[in-house]
């Protein structure tokens, strides 16, 4: 899987208050998973602190599935 640039850059960017990605996952079968992933805190080449769950196409967490913090 490629990793696209401007993701990881807005990932990296200090500036930036929140950044909140949807992503795809697609199963061998062809079933089709959302998962989200809140960045509360980044240090630059350090650490980060992350809030993540599976959700919807339109990023609405799924409350009835675990998430992690």
């Amino acid at each position: 899987m490629k990793l696209r640039r401007d993701i990881f850059q807005a990932i990296s960017n200090p500036t930036r208050r929140r950044v909140i990605l949807v992503l795809l996952m697609v199963g061998p079968e062809g079933e089709k998973h959302w998962g989200k992933v809140l960045y509360i805190s980044i240090v630059d080449k350090e650490s980060f602190k992350a809030k993540d769950g599976f959700c919807d196409v339109n990023g609405t967490m799924n409350k009835e599935l675990p998430q992690n913090y």
